[in-house]
């Protein structure tokens, strides 16, 4: 009878020690020697992987990376933080454990950016459904998606020409568009031809330590110039070529079909 008690008495202790740990775990890390003391920290999400709309635009789901691993973030918090007539604003918070040092307990938890990823999901139930405002995520502008059609699913991501780009065209929205997709610098180019499915683009652009993006006024007037010839496309002009030279010769090599009316008269750009 007492080598019972004995057992069980053995045995309880484990069961209180293993359940004191697991309490201790979850609601107030212990040290880790040299990492020091985890604690659990709020974290705002600055982007996600993809956005979703669910019940006819209602519902917004939204998939974005966690700390990998068995109890590694928790309280995952969604809400709509504006819903304006143009967008909606999207505000995702998670807790993580984290030292004093700002580092993932690594031992126990994959940190965000090392793959392979893991995502989680939250939801967020809007007054109506978004229609056609774009999702804005947190504070940042350049992070938003748009409806790609009127049914549920995926929604697009919106690129550095926003949600509703400028469509390709002889307009000068167009022309910008294009040189900035180029990263060419603003205020460079001199002139335009245009007709229908072809364009080309004069450019003269300032170099110098002070050039750039500034006015001509503060930039050393040394210019590099060339001329930059584009075919239509749906999602933008595309580049066929560039030279300094006079006429069509260039062109005409790669592309046979460039309308002479839109080179025959330029003049050699050096």
């Amino acid at each position: 009878m007492r080598a019972f008690l004995g057992t069980m008495a053995v045995a309880l202790l484990v069961v209180l020690v293993g359940t004191g740990c697991g309490d201790r775990h979850a609601q107030q890390p212990a040290s880790t020697g040299s990492q020091g003391t985890f604690k659990w920290k709020t974290f705002s999400i600055g982007d996600v992987a993809q956005v979703r709309s669910e019940k006819g635009g209602r519902v917004l789901a939204l998939d974005f990376e966690v700390p990998s691993g068995r109890d590694c973030y928790r309280n995952v918090q969604a809400r709509a933080e504006q819903f304006e007539k143009t967008f909606v604003r999207v505000d995702i918070r998670f807790e993580a454990l984290e030292n004093d040092m700002g580092r993932t307990d690594e031992k126990r938890c994959r940190p965000t950016g090392v793959p392979p990823k893991t995502l989680a999901t939250a939801r967020v139930s809007l007054p109506e459904p978004f229609g056609k405002r774009s999702i804005v995520i947190s504070q940042s502008s350049e992070k938003q998606f748009t409806a790609a059609s009127s049914a549920d699913g995926p929604l697009r991501r919106c690129g550095q020409d926003g949600c509703h780009p400028a469509p390709t065209a002889c307009t000068e929205a167009s022309y910008q568009q294009t040189i900035r997709n180029a990263d060419i610098p603003r205020h460079t180019y001199t002139r335009e031809h245009c007709s229908g499915h072809w364009l080309v683009i004069d450019f003269s652009m300032p170099m110098g330590p002070a050039c750039g993006d500034m006015p001509p006024s503060t930039c050393d007037r040394h210019a590099v110039k060339r001329r930059t010839f584009y075919r239509y496309s749906k999602t933008g002009w595309v580049a066929i070529t560039s030279t300094t030279k006079a006429g069509c010769q260039e062109i005409l090599r790669v592309e046979r079909r460039f309308p002479r009316k839109l080179c025959a008269k330029h003049k050699s750009q050096n």
